[in-house]
């Protein structure tokens, strides 16, 4: 006779969380500290930190909102953004609403499309290091290597 070990089936933010666990590895799961979302909308006590709100309400959250697809609804907003090179770890997220985000991004975009940049496309699995660090941490370094003289780092 074989016995079965039953399992209890998995809440809704088990699941969320699992999904946002394979998307993080599908992103290559650069710097996450474990540190889940929730935690930052805490931290910022669930106020939109984006530097232009849009919300006419204010910038509080409606915590009700969360997974509902609102433009309203929380959502976590990277500071320097994955594709930049940034972590995706609670020091490099904040707190906003979903149009605030989706706006900052937009505009992001467009003034690379302005700068003559074009749209950036995802980094290859055998990606140089050039690639994986983004124009921003490249343009630093250069800095710093000019700064000690042109001597390589």
């Amino acid at each position: 006779m074989i016995r079965r070990a039953w399992r209890r089936l998995p809440t809704e933010a088990e699941k969320r969380e699992r999904s946002r666990a394979r998307d993080r590895e599908k992103r290559g799961g650069r710097g996450y500290d474990g540190i889940p979302d929730e935690q930052v909308y805490h931290r910022d006590k669930w106020v939109c930190m984006m530097p232009e709100c849009l919300c006419p309400d204010g910038t509080a959250i409606d915590r009700a909102l969360l997974g509902t697809g609102d433009p309203w609804a929380p959502s976590i907003d990277h500071v320097v953004p994955l594709r930049d090179g940034g972590l995706d770890n609670a020091r490099n997220k904040r707190a906003a609403h979903i149009r605030c985000n989706n706006n900052a991004n937009t505009r992001d975009q467009q003034d690379l499309t302005a700068a003559g940049c074009g749209s950036r496309q995802p980094y290859a699995l055998t990606a140089t290091v050039g690639d994986v660090l983004g124009s921003t941490a490249l343009a630093a370094l250069e800095e710093l290597r000019r700064a000690l003289g042109g001597n390589t780092l």
